[in-house]
């Protein structure tokens, strides 16, 4: 008995990039990711968390999801998960839950309290078990009972590592039952040890410290649906513990990054091959960088006479010692009409740094918060062992109030 598995994950719907929706490239995404499953005869996705970018998206993200799933449920793939990712808001999942199960679209935004919530038998047409999932949305702090009085921030961060492998170990334990020859996937949405990320994300939890060694899943799982890295790779050296990567660059940092959903296909229950399926590009993201003849050059060279379906957005970082009044509107314009729109130009000078913006400030995505509270607290005298626990502070602080009210 054979069965396809596709995973993916970090579909970051509704996302804006530097106050630009990406709704049709999104569409065009989830178009190819429909007919691929339908070509290549899939009978189980995975989809590994984020797939919303906020805790309440734009309304035509959401619809951008339903239609997705109704047409989903017209193709031959038999079972759908999706689990909660750091971005997503657990009460939005789970709100259709029961009526997308009738469906054997199975959700999961936030784990119940209950483990057997988290596992899902997959029949086939004729009510035969062909596989089990073992869902494990983002677990928050509130999720995993881990801090102990009077423990510092290191301290905490060790035991809540011990805490997310014990989870996976308890669900584990449940699956022991099951026959030999019958799938285990398990799903995360979480920060593996030796993942590489493209550039800077979300912190996942405290200190953007690793949450799991790949060593640490349970060796009865056949194979590890990851998501909240955004670079398709597999993880500590595990050919079976896989983070798939996000459908789109979601910032001009992954650009260079191969986007890919992953493959894998199991016989008679054991993992037999997995494959990287690249996805087309379809909005181009593009960096220059150099002097302002240099910047002209590439403009020319990657703009001019050529057709894109969408119009590609350019970041530019600029050489420059003197800066004149009408430098930003002139690149805009160039770009402009070579076929392009600026998103942001970045001005280096030898003493300084300017963001310039379409209304000339510097943008919020610019800023590093750690950084300033990091250069603030050595300021403040503090030692790099207090400044290790103030930090471990800060960013469990702000990941609390990011989601106070999931």
């Amino acid at each position: 008995m054979n069965m396809k598995v596709l995973h993916t994950a970090d579909w970051h719907l509704g996302q804006r990039l530097m106050n630009r929706h990406r709704q049709g490239e999104q569409q065009l995404a989830l178009d190819w990711l429909l007919e691929t499953i339908r070509r290549e005869e899939i009978d189980v996705l995975v989809v590994a968390g984020d797939i919303f970018d906020t805790p309440n998206p734009p309304n035509y993200a959401e619809q951008l999801y339903f239609d997705f799933l109704k047409k989903l449920i017209q193709t031959d793939c038999r079972h759908v998960i999706l689990i909660g990712g750091n971005h997503d808001a657990p009460s939005k999942l789970n709100a259709p839950r029961e009526l997308l199960k009738v469906f054997n679209i199975h959700v999961l935004g936030a784990i119940t309290g209950d483990l057997n919530d988290q596992i899902v038998e997959l029949n086939n047409q004729n009510g035969v078990l062909e596989g089990v999932v073992v869902l494990v949305p983002f677990l928050r702090d509130r999720d995993l009972i881990y801090a102990e009085a009077g423990e510092g921030s290191v301290e905490q961060s060790s035991r809540l590592k011990k805490a997310i492998a014990g989870h996976f170990e308890a669900l584990a334990d449940l699956t022991t039952k099951y026959p030999a020859d019958i799938p285990i996937i398990a799903t995360g949405h979480l920060f593996a040890t030796d993942a590489v990320t493209s550039g800077k994300q979300d912190n996942i939890y405290v200190g953007n410290i690793e949450n799991i060694d790949a060593g640490q899943f349970p060796n009865n799982f056949d194979y590890v649906a990851l998501g909240h890295i955004h670079r398709a790779q597999s993880v500590g050296g595990k050919v079976h513990v896989r983070y798939s990567g996000s459908l789109i660059p979601v910032s001009f940092s992954e650009i260079n990054d191969v986007k890919s959903v992953t493959i894998i296909e199991f016989t008679k229950g054991n993992f037999m091959e997995h494959q990287k399926l690249p996805i087309p590009t379809f909005r181009y993201l593009m960096q220059m960088k150099g002097t302002y003849d240099e910047i002209i050059i590439q403009i020319n060279q990657r703009l001019k006479g050529r057709n894109y379906d969408l119009k590609p957005w350019v970041e530019i970082e600029i050489d420059q010692k003197e800066i004149h009044s009408l430098l930003d509107s002139e690149l805009r314009q160039y770009v402009a009409d070579a076929g392009g729109e600026v998103l942001r130009i970045k001005v280096n000078r030898a003493e300084s740094s300017l963001v310039l913006q379409q209304a000339g400030s510097v943008s919020l995505q610019d800023i590093d918060d750690l950084a300033v509270f990091e250069q603030r607290c050595r300021q403040w005298g503090l030692s790099e062992k207090e400044l290790l626990e103030v930090k471990e502070d800060y960013l469990a602080l702000k990941d609390w109030m990011q989601h106070q009210f999931d």
